[in-house]
């Protein structure tokens, strides 16, 4: 399920949206839908982050990009607006698309592929970040050296150096002994 917010101060608008999303997909939820920059920084500060948001830039009490101005809101932005001169600031506040209104089905079913595309493409990169972590999470707490004919885990909180000679690697531990790294 694709949770999203509509900010939109226009009723005839707001509905044409939410009418135009329900016959392009049954997956959105509309979590909210908002009509002015204070109750939207208001909402947006209080829930859950949202998947997706639906933002006219031009609301009854300012501009749409001060709602994201205020706190670290992450989520992808269309907006939809029946102003073009605002395109290039809508991409500096998450923007993935900038729809003119009177908004059509087709610009909306491929603003929304947009998005299911950029998605599927974080959300692999985020399971390779979170691959990495797992990972970078478990760090040596040993090196094995070799003492003699033996073998020996050396912690490496008592490692001092790490140096190599003649193309091998020694260690000098805290006690001041040179020991080969095999």
């Amino acid at each position: 399920m694709l949770n999203a917010v509509i900010i939109e101060d226009e009723r005839p608008a707001m509905e044409n949206l939410v009418s135009t999303l329900s016959s392009l997909a049954d997956d959105i939820q509309i979590e909210a839908r908002l009509s002015t920059v204070r109750d939207s920084i208001e909402y947006l500060s209080q829930q859950p982050p949202v998947d997706l948001i639906f933002s006219d830039v031009q609301l009854s009490d300012g501009l749409s990009f001060e709602i994201f101005n205020h706190g670290q809101i992450k989520t992808p932005v269309i907006f939809i607006t029946g102003y073009d001169e605002f395109m290039m600031n809508a991409f500096e506040y998450n923007g993935i698309d900038y729809l003119l209104k009177p908004v059509d089905k087709e610009s909306l079913r491929k603003a929304l592929i947009k998005y299911r595309m950029l998605e599927k493409h974080f959300t692999d990169h985020h399971s390779l970040n979170k691959l990495m972590q797992y990972v970078g999470d478990h760090k040596r707490k040993r090196v094995l050296v070799r003492k003699g004919l033996e073998n020996i885990s050396l912690r490496l909180e008592d490692v001092i150096l790490f140096y190599t000679e003649n193309k091998l690697v020694y260690v000098i531990d805290r006690w001041g002994k040179k020991i080969y790294v095999g």
